[in-house]
């Protein structure tokens, strides 16, 4: 079953309205593209600083 289902099933038993759970689908979409933003970010911010590691290493020899 996937993951709208569930969230579908769950509000059914909730009480919750169709709208309320399209609702809550499209934040959680929006909060989880959000963090894979972030965690890119950090991985390029990672990347530079490794890079300019790398060049400090170099320039000391």
């Amino acid at each position: 079953m996937s993951d709208l289902e569930n969230l579908f099933q769950m509000g059914e038993k909730s009480g919750l309205s169709g709208e309320t759970l399209l609702s809550f689908i499209r934040e959680r979409e929006e909060a989880e593209r959000k963090e894979r933003a972030y965690e890119r970010e950090e991985r390029n911010r990672e990347r530079e600083f490794k890079k300019l590691e790398m060049e400090r290493e170099i320039e000391m020899e």
